[in-house]
């Protein structure tokens, strides 16, 4: 046998083993979709009580996190729109908390 023979038998064995790793990653959309609507949530809250808005944000930010684990290109990219907006919601209601605080005093 040659080095030949050697690797064009391993090559039918790995070709065999991708499909069956590509078919073990869950489907992760419903966590991408579920950081969109609480990211939704969020801002819509915002207009009534700044720090639950705050915390909804956070689980946004968290949800969108565990969605872009092992997620294909549109739930990654749903993901990522949950945790920006997230984010701007965060620093923009603390921003505004910061500055009235220091205002009063």
């Amino acid at each position: 046998m040659t080095t030949q023979d050697k690797t064009t038998d391993k090559l039918p064995q790995e070709a065999a083993q991708a499909p069956e790793e590509q078919q073990k990653k869950p489907g992760r959309g419903w966590l991408a979709t579920c950081a969109l609507l609480m990211c939704v949530v969020a801002w819509i809250v915002a207009n009534r009580e700044a720090y639950s808005a705050m915390a909804i944000a956070v689980a946004s930010i968290v949800l969108g996190g565990l969605a872009m684990r092992g997620a294909s290109r549109t739930v990654r990219n749903a993901a990522i729109t949950a945790i920006v907006a997230s984010g701007v919601l965060i620093v923009v209601i603390a921003a505004f908390l910061i500055v009235i605080y220091l205002g009063l005093k």
